[in-house]
């Protein structure tokens, strides 16, 4: 993982007499709303969906010092099966003895299907992620893909603040071109498939 203290000194070169700290805190800031903007940051894995539950929903923790920005997949992983993802929990009964087909978000952290599985069973997904509000780190791709990128949507935030020594509004226009111009090329980017997930697997939508 990549310390986004790393990034203070592209910041500092513009935004003269900036303390550290109040960098810092632009700089996380950017970070959250890159990461949220794009979708660039992306984890995938497995989870298991137990035999025999009484509850057809799944609580779900964000790995690490992260947030769930979206879930972009969710497969049976024994033979990468989709599952289709609704807005609400429009399945006309619950399927005992049965694979799940379908689920609903309630909230980004807890998952409800259709059907209580007759055997323990992989769920594979693909989340995008963003670093918590409290985070000093970020995935080392996103970090040197889009470092700059960060750097300039800070320095486009501290420049804009009203009331201080260091505001600019006019040279913050140049840093507001440049951090946009990075979540264009960062969507455009994911959209080909890439992203900071080691393995791409098969998308089934996004939420």
């Amino acid at each position: 993982m990549a310390n986004l203290t790393d990034l203070i000194p592209l910041v500092r070169e513009r935004v003269h007499n900036c303390p550290d700290e109040v960098i810092f805190q632009a700089l996380r800031w950017a970070a959250r709303d890159f990461a949220r903007e794009t979708h660039i940051w992306t984890v995938n894995a497995n989870f298991t969906l137990n035999a025999g539950s009484n509850s057809l929903s799944y609580s779900f923790t964000s790995p690490g010092d992260t947030d769930i920005v979206a879930w972009r997949m969710l497969l049976l992983d024994d033979g990468a099966i989709p599952i289709t993802i609704l807005d609400r929990p429009d399945w006309p009964r619950v399927r005992s003895d049965s694979l799940p087909r379908y689920a609903y978000f309630e909230n980004v952290n807890a998952v409800t299907f259709d059907a209580r599985p007759k055997t323990n069973i992989s769920i594979r997904y693909e989340i995008a992620i963003m670093n918590s509000r409290t985070s000093n780190v970020i995935d080392d791709t996103f970090m040197n893909s889009w470092g700059d990128a960060l750097a300039s949507g800070a320095r486009f935030k501290l420049l804009t603040q009203p009331d201080r020594y260091w505001s600019d509004p006019g040279a913050a226009q140049l840093d507001m071109g440049e951090y946009r111009q990075g979540i264009m090329n960062a969507k455009q980017h994911i959209h080909k498939g890439f992203g900071t997930t080691p393995k791409r697997v098969i998308q089934n939508r996004f939420i």
